[in-house]
This record gives structure tokens, sequence and C-alpha cells, in this order.
């Protein structure tokens, strides 16, 4: 006997939205925001910008929030939460690696 596909709605994108950034912390006053491309560039293993973007972040007033929500996190990029996720690449400012 068949049964008829059941037809599931789409969330649309409130709904998307809604599902992706549940549990996000809001992260008022986060020192990385409207830092985008500098963080970038520390995510493609820049090592002058990750040490910048690690350093950004010891100075952040949302920095134990973002921790926390980090701890859970998996397959993290770059420069999250003061620390460095990746390997960095050496290039004309320096080639030492990174700290964090």
């Amino acid at each position: 006997m068949n049964h008829p596909a059941r037809v599931v709605p789409e969330p649309g994108v409130v709904g998307l939205l809604a599902a992706v950034l549940t549990g996000v912390p809001r992260l008022d006053g986060a020192a990385c925001i409207g830092a985008r491309g500098r963080f970038y560039e520390a995510e493609t293993g820049n090592v002058v910008r990750v040490r910048e973007c690690v350093s950004v972040c010891g100075r952040c007033p949302a920095l134990a929030e973002c921790r926390e929500w980090a701890a859970g996190q998996r397959n993290l990029v770059g420069v999250v939460a003061g620390k460095f996720h990746g390997s960095v690449r050496a290039n004309d400012d320096s080639s030492e690696a990174a700290t964090g």
C-alpha cells in the first residue's frame, strides 16, 4: 500500500535564521564586531593577523561568554575566543608561529 508523500513546508528565511542562530550568544560589545576583514585574514593563517586577533580577543568584554560558547563548538576556524584554530603560515612580516 502506497502512502502519499508528506510535504513538509520549508521554514522560510525567518525560520531558517532562527534555527541557525539557536544557541549562539549575542556577545554584546564584542571587540570583533566590525573587524571581519582582519578576522578573515586570521582564518587563512596569516600569522600577523592571528596575533592581532588574539590580542583583540584578550581585551574583549565578551571574552568569557565567547569562551563558554566556543567550548561546545566543533571545527572552529581562525581566532575564536582568544585562541587560534588552524595552522599559521609565514608571511613577509614574520616567520614565527602565532601563539594563543
